[in-house]
């Protein structure tokens, strides 16, 4: 959920914009290691 990504980005220290499009390309680029 988006949500969940949110709470993934926060844990691993990033600012989280508004925009699930941001939240898809750091995903992307960060494959969530």
């Amino acid at each position: 959920t988006h949500a969940g990504k949110v709470e993934a980005l926060r844990t691993a220290g990033v600012t989280v914009l508004d925009s699930p499009i941001d939240v898809a390309k750091w995903a992307k680029k960060n494959k969530l290691k």
